[in-house]
């Protein structure tokens, strides 16, 4: 289930359609089922596509969810990632990517 959702997702990075990744949080948040879906790893696949593709929206939209529903502990444990998608974005987008969404995961 956890592939689905991340290949639905990319799909809607590569539209750059920020309505629709929120109506798939919505959806997937209120599903009921016996299987735990696992929100960091899909976080963390989502957000490097976002990164792959250059989509500066996608990324600022991700990086508002990632301070609004994850717990502290999660927000710790999915830190490490944000330097690695400086690096697997195109060059035009590397200094955007290293003033604007680098020092908000900075630890002081």
């Amino acid at each position: 289930m956890n592939r689905n959702i991340v290949r639905i997702a990319k799909k809607y990075v590569e539209e750059n359609n920020i309505t629709m990744l929120k109506n798939l949080y919505n959806d997937i948040s209120n599903i009921d089922c016996e299987y735990t879906l696992n929100f960091p790893s899909i976080y963390k696949d989502i957000f490097f596509h976002a990164c792959r593709q250059g989509e500066t929206e996608i990324i600022i939209y991700l990086m508002c969810f990632y301070f609004d529903k994850f717990d502290d502990f999660t927000q710790i444990l999915l830190r490490q990632m944000f330097p690695y998608g400086k690096y697997i974005m195109s060059p035009a987008h590397t200094e955007w990517y290293d003033t604007c969404i680098l020092p908000l995961v900075r630890t002081k």
